[in-house]
């Protein structure tokens, strides 16, 4: 058992963290396909706003959890969780909110 598997709490975040990183690749390969067809010519709107919502928000829920593992040392300058999370969580905010991002998502499907 690991230093940090010593603590349950700490163990059920670094297992979030690990899972969410197993699922991501297949999500990314997904991903490849808007970037493969914006290659070829064409603006696919929707999987790609579709693509950035997603990105974000499990970008920001790893870095949530690296905070928590943190603790309060997460929020202080002098450690790089600290940056991370403040630059993954500009992510949901800058080139559109997630509230943008889903009405451009709902009105490409003509909700």
């Amino acid at each position: 058992m690991t230093f940090m598997g010593r603590w349950n709490l700490k163990r059920f975040s670094c297992a979030t963290v690990y899972a969410v990183f197993c699922i991501a690749p297949s999500d990314a390969s997904a991903a490849g396909i808007p970037a493969w067809r914006f290659n070829n010519g064409e603006y696919p709107v929707r999987e790609i706003t579709e693509t950035k919502l997603y990105t974000s928000r499990v970008a920001c829920e790893v870095a949530d959890e690296c905070i928590q593992i943190h603790g309060g040392y997460g929020y202080m300058k002098e450690y790089g969780i600290e940056r991370a999370y403040r630059d993954v969580r500009l992510n949901r905010i800058g080139a559109g909110t997630d509230e943008i991002m889903l009405e451009v998502i709902g009105r490409s499907y003509g909700l």
